[in-house]
């Protein structure tokens, strides 16, 4: 559904780039459907890199290092107010904002959105959900929700 739905986006936009994370999943998988399409992607760190690979085991390092390797730009977050570097080193409010800053620039530099996520708004700060309420706020934008099933155990 994503190869898809960038080969429409292609079509109708000459100009046409992804933003994306580089978190595990999702965003990995949109940016790895546009590198098959030729479409150049923009990395947006929502914090430096030293503090962000904190969130990826070694095999999931491995392939955002290759995946930031062949980004068109790389743009990292500035800080959020009152934030430090200290307090965003660790799992904290203050690094969920870093998230939720990042997605917000991403949103703001988007004409289509694209969410994969289960559909449940649940409030997590810099949380897809939250992307998604603040993106569908703003208007003459598109979303393209992709519902995706939970998996249950």
């Amino acid at each position: 559904q994503v190869h898809d739905i960038l080969i429409d986006l292609k079509r109708k936009h000459t100009n046409l780039v992804i933003y994306s994370l580089l978190s595990d999943g999702a965003d990995r998988l949109a940016v790895k459907e546009g590198i098959k399409l030729n479409i150049p992607f923009i990395a947006a760190l929502p914090m430096p890199k030293d503090k962000y690979i904190m969130d990826f085991n070694d095999d999931s390092l491995k392939e955002f290092d290759y995946l930031l390797s062949q980004a068109q730009e790389i743009v990292t977050t500035s800080l959020c107010s009152g934030s430090t570097l200290d307090e965003i080193s660790s799992y904290s409010n203050q690094r969920d904002l870093q998230y939720e800053a990042c997605g917000h620039h991403i949103a703001d530099q988007s004409d289509s959105l694209i969410a994969l996520w289960d559909g449940e708004y649940i409030g997590l700060t810099g949380g897809t959900g939250e992307i998604v309420k603040y993106y569908i706020n703003r208007q003459n934008h598109k979303l393209h929700h992709l519902l995706v099933a939970r998996i249950s155990k």
